[in-house]
């Protein structure tokens, strides 16, 4: 109680003197005063929590307009806000949080404006760490380590409908989204970039760093998702029966208002992105889509009908099917999205992104053996798919394990992931989508190529 309502000595600093009167009480309960010298005190002494009668009763109420002015020996009190006669006179203790006002004071407000869930991003690798301590040295300790309390970021409620999907992310710290964006770059081996004005890159259309927000949304998804359960997990099926209780519900209720609204937020903007048909009567997209398997494919048809029809002649000859459902309980999916990306960049060709650019991406030796190993495997499968359909975009000579491992490969671990998708009214399935940054114009082989003269 004596912390929650107390103020700093320096209110009360004595301009004239170098004695600071002290009362206490005797025995007999007379009050006796009492001088100290506290000139030869540090600031650090100096500055302690005393108590100001009557005034230190107010409660709380984040909408209070309160001014509070020092002058020397006495201090102002000024509500701003009509107070009529009897009702109760708030004090603002400022924009806290219900961490805050729960671990200071004893309680928590329902629909907080200024609650928040704490976010502690994960230690950064370590290769990526010197980098980052250069340009924001305030995330380590005086020894150089990385310090998780300094990287801890307060997430605030998210407009429920926003008026763009991208919109979430400007409600979000620049710090967070900062130290994300070089966490993504350094795990696709791409050189250290200092992102000055972050939020401003992130969300400009012409800007490259717009590619990292699906990652950045999963990224922060992930982390926010065991807190949501572990609430849900740990309520109580029952309704409080005392007052500890009631606030200890205040501050679940509020802690999962957030995480949903954060989550729904980031949802639909994955969601906005997500392109599961292609029809002719739409125009094929400019920008970067989400799409699935399927959708690739119809993409495929839609750019080239006898190639889509060769794609799936070339899988059927390797597994026996083309029939998705039937390649995916086989195991097939993975190298199945491989060779897609592979075979409609030879078609009608992707924007690739900066990772499969060799003199941009530096990936160790180690890794890209590992890589080639992979690729080899499918190389296989396109041998047997062009001996089957000769003179077909599976006969190509583009086709190497270096083109594999740095195209479909390297697609598929950086710019694909699991993801709930609608099938139906009120139906979803989790499904293995993929990124794309945008069809190339103009982009493929030509018809010359295909038929062997090039």
């Amino acid at each position: 109680m004596f912390t929650s309502r107390s103020f700093s000595s320096r209110a009360l600093h004595p301009q004239d003197s170098k004695y600071w009167p002290a009362y206490k009480s005797a025995p007999d309960g007379r009050r006796k005063t009492v001088l100290l010298d506290l000139s030869r005190s540090s600031a650090d002494e100096l500055d302690f929590p005393v108590l100001f009668p009557v005034l230190d009763i107010l409660n709380h109420q984040h909408a209070a307009h309160v001014d509070w002015s020092f002058d020397p020996g006495r201090f102002t009190v000024s509500i701003s806000d009509a107070v009529t006669q009897g009702s109760e006179v708030f004090n603002n203790y400022g924009p806290k949080s219900n961490d805050e006002l729960l671990l200071g004071y004893g309680f928590c407000l329902s629909s907080n404006p200024n609650d928040q869930v704490l976010l502690v991003l994960k230690t950064p690798p370590e290769g990526l760490q010197p980098d980052i301590r250069q340009i924001q040295p305030g995330y380590f300790d005086s020894t150089g380590k990385w310090d998780a309390q300094k990287a801890t970021f307060g997430l605030h409620r998210t407009e429920v409908v926003p008026k763009s999907p991208g919109d979430v992310f400007l409600q979000l710290p620049s710090s967070l989204l900062e130290l994300l964006t070089y966490t993504i770059r350094f795990e696709r081996r791409l050189p250290f970039k200092f992102i000055d004005h972050v939020l401003q890159s992130l969300v400009d259309e012409t800007s490259p760093s717009r590619h990292y927000l699906p990652h950045i949304t999963r990224m922060i998804v992930s982390s926010l998702a065991p807190k949501l359960d572990r609430i849900k997990s740990t309520t109580p099926s029952t309704p409080p029966i005392n007052k500890k209780q009631e606030i200890a519900k205040v501050y679940r209720d509020s802690q999962t208002e957030i995480l949903e609204s954060l989550m729904l937020s980031l949802r639909f903007y994955l969601l906005s992105m997500l392109r599961l048909s292609f029809p002719t009567t739409e125009p094929v997209p400019t920008g970067a889509f989400i799409t699935t398997i399927e959708g690739l494919l119809q993409l495929l048809g839609r750019s080239n009908l006898q190639a889509a029809s060769d794609f799936a002649s070339g899988i059927a000859a390797n597994a026996g099917t083309a029939d998705l459902d039937q390649l995916r309980q086989a195991g097939w999916e993975e190298d199945m999205f491989v060779l897609l990306l592979c075979y409609c960049q030879l078609t009608f060709g992707f924007e690739l992104p900066e990772f499969c650019v060799d003199r941009v991406a530096d990936v160790e030796d180690a890794l890209y053996a590992v890589e080639l190993e992979q690729a080899k495997d499918l190389l296989e499968l396109v041998q047997v798919a062009a001996a089957a359909h000769p003179g077909s975009i599976w006969s190509l000579g583009k086709w190497n394990a270096d083109f594999i491992a740095k195209v479909g490969g390297r697609m598929l671990i950086h710019e694909s992931f699991p993801m709930m998708v609608p099938v139906a009214a009120q139906q979803e399935m989790p499904l293995q989508v993929i990124y794309i940054q945008g069809i190339q114009a103009g982009g493929g082989v030509s018809r010359d190529e295909v038929h062997g003269t090039s």
